[in-house]
């Protein structure tokens, strides 16, 4: 199986961030924060461009629903909710796994 390598990360939109109080879109990205944004050219019809450096990559983009702060932690957490339950279904999980799993659920709640 492959995907995109964790930890990943909820970045705003810089098109709507704070401009609007009914949109809020957010990226999931390998990276915490772009490298470089750009508002489109006057004229272009197209959105903002979003460059990562070498190594980032967008998971996903996500765009105006009222759960969408709930769903992009949840969508984050997903290598590392993998992991846990890779430590948990090993023969010889212990307490600090538990544990790990515990705090994993936790980050994907947002608490």
């Amino acid at each position: 199986m492959n995907h995109t390598p964790g930890p990943w990360h909820v970045v705003p939109d810089p098109q709507w961030e704070g401009k609007h109080p009914n949109h809020s879109h957010r990226f999931i990205c390998n990276v915490p924060a772009f490298a470089q944004v750009y508002p489109p050219t006057e004229g272009e019809d197209d959105g903002w461009q979003v460059f990562h450096d070498d190594v980032g990559r967008t998971i996903c983009h996500m765009t105006d629903t009222t759960e969408i702060e709930s769903n992009a932690r949840l969508i984050c957490s997903a290598p590392e909710l993998l992991a846990a339950l890779e430590r948990l279904a090993h023969p010889m999980a212990d307490d600090d796994d538990l544990d790990f799993a515990r705090e994993v659920i936790a980050k994907a709640k947002g608490q």
